[in-house]
């Protein structure tokens, strides 16, 4: 049996790293100024890819997902991050799963994927899948213009040229994903006009 000391080290520990990852988090919200450079292009989807793992980790998805395997990182449409997801998130995990990314097209089928990430493309298209991932336990992200208000679950924007994120908890609540209110706290929260 541990003695109490050491478990008081370890719960220590465990609360430094939380401070530590809150900090690193709230970090994200200040850096990575967006402009029209290929280099700040480049960080931007650095700093959006950092903030797509943590998503994951504040989020949860219902009992009956299955809960096997790797999550599953869907990119549909064109593909803004190039290998920045690999480097991201090679090697890590949340709960115990690694990560699969895989690039689809706006008119997949993308129902076997945890985390889709809706990028540019036709834009009735991507309405269209949207509409076909409503009510499916699918964490739905994007940084086209008002995607959470358009029914995704999060949604990147700029605001004083850095990068902020809204989440739509109608979205979430509708596809029984739970977000941690950690994260709401971060987010601009959109709800849906009845």
């Amino acid at each position: 049996m541990p003695s109490s000391s050491a478990s008081l080290e370890r719960t220590g520990r465990g609360r430094l790293a939380a401070v530590l990852g809150c900090v690193l988090w709230a970090a994200l919200l200040v850096t990575g100024p967006v402009t029209g450079d290929a280099q700040a292009t480049a960080d931007e989807y650095e700093v959006k890819a950092a903030f797509l793992f943590n998503f994951v980790k504040f989020t949860k998805w219902p009992k009956d997902t299955d809960r096997s395997g790797p999550l599953r990182l869907c990119i549909a449409g064109q593909d803004p991050f190039g290998n920045t997801l690999e480097s991201t998130f090679n090697e890590k995990t949340v709960r115990g799963r690694g990560f699969s990314i895989r690039r689809r097209t706006l008119t997949d089928d993308l129902t076997g994927c945890q985390i889709v990430f809706v990028g540019e493309g036709d834009s009735d298209q991507r309405r269209r899948l949207i509409e076909s991932l409503k009510g499916r336990p699918i964490l739905t992200v994007g940084d086209t213009d008002r995607f959470a208000q358009e029914g995704g679950i999060v949604g990147f924007y700029e605001k004083q040229r850095r990068i902020r994120f809204a989440v739509n908890v109608d979205a979430a609540e509708r596809s029984d994903i739970r977000v941690s209110s950690k994260l709401l706290q971060l987010a601009s929260v959109v709800r849906e006009e009845p």
